[in-house]
């Protein structure tokens, strides 16, 4: 799913052609449940550039996957743990780890517990960009890829004014592309 967010930014508001193309992009090197966690992302990113909460987008998002999906329960297992406890993230944590941790899965870092961590940051982080990044990291596993999923996807639903000045001002607005020559950049 980390390979996707262009997806979702090349196609905002459009959530079933985001999912596709990212579908067909992570396919190169993904499959099963790996195809979608790339849809499920590649929507929530485009819907989040017309929804107005974290819930719309996930909502819409759970849209693009087949609900009897270890994805699809997941993300709402979290959501439903959330209502009943929207406090503490430690306990949901918990409960992605006892219910979906990485030893009830084969590989060296599987999709489904992330999925878990996601849903929990995106709710947990009741929609501020730099305290979903930070429990994203906080939750363990797979934190660049995390972290970078959930941020993409609450940085597009705030805008450029929901984003903190701490993360704007020191790089002053650049932008610096690189390339697979870094000679170039």
């Amino acid at each position: 799913q980390i390979f996707i967010d262009t997806w979702g930014l090349v196609f905002p508001g459009e959530p079933t052609l985001a999912a596709d193309y990212a579908q067909t992009a992570a396919s190169v090197s993904h499959d099963g449940e790996g195809l979608l966690g790339a849809r499920f992302f590649g929507a929530a990113i485009a819907e989040a550039f017309r929804a107005k909460t974290i819930d719309q987008v996930m909502k819409r998002a759970l849209a693009e996957i087949p609900e009897d999906s270890d994805y699809s329960r997941v993300v709402k297992a979290v959501m439903v743990f959330h209502e009943d406890e929207q406090e503490d993230f430690r306990a949901c944590v918990d409960m992605v780890r006892r219910e979906w941790g990485y030893e009830r899965y084969p590989g060296n870092c599987p999709i489904i517990p992330n999925a878990g961590i996601c849903a929990l940051a995106m709710l947990y982080g009741n929609g501020d960009l730099g305290r979903t990044i930070e429990i994203a990291v906080m939750c363990g596993w797979d934190t660049d890829c995390n972290a970078g999923n959930v941020g993409t996807v609450l940085g597009v639903l705030n805008g450029p004014e929901g984003l903190p000045g701490r993360y704007r001002e020191p790089i002053g607005d650049r932008i610096i592309l690189s390339s697979a020559c870094g000679s170039l950049n």
